[in-house]
């Protein structure tokens, strides 16, 4: 019932993310994307970059040390499967810019939305 559960949940964040992210002026290419590499919870575009977005449920609705939810790792993951994301599609990886972005969304539906988490966590 708990698995089903946070699954149930994580569905409904992910909608909620997309709505989000439309209504500021993303184009949605694709969710759930997945690889030998890894996952990636959102791909869209804005304007002229691709950016690849991962979403977290913050249940606590504790957003200290935010960014400490989403490992070094795990960015490093997302990168990799974006790569592979770009050569699966043919797109050029010379000829866009792309951008690793997190969004946390607590209890609430409150969202906080970060863009460039991989460089901020260099």
């Amino acid at each position: 019932m708990k698995k089903y559960n946070l699954r149930f949940i994580g569905s409904n964040i992910e909608k909620y993310c997309i709505d989000y992210l439309k209504n500021i002026g993303y184009e949605i290419i694709t969710q759930n994307y997945r690889s030998k590499v890894g996952e990636i919870d959102i791909i869209a575009k804005d304007k002229d970059q691709y950016v690849f977005i991962e979403v977290k449920y913050i249940a606590d609705n504790k957003y200290y040390n935010i960014r400490k939810k989403i490992s070094n790792n795990k960015i490093y993951r997302i990168y990799k499967t974006a790569l592979v994301f770009l050569k699966e599609h043919k797109i050029d990886i010379d000829k866009v810019k792309l951008r690793i972005d997190a969004i946390f969304v607590d209890k609430n539906f409150n969202i906080n939305y970060i863009k460039n988490i991989f460089q901020e966590s260099n």
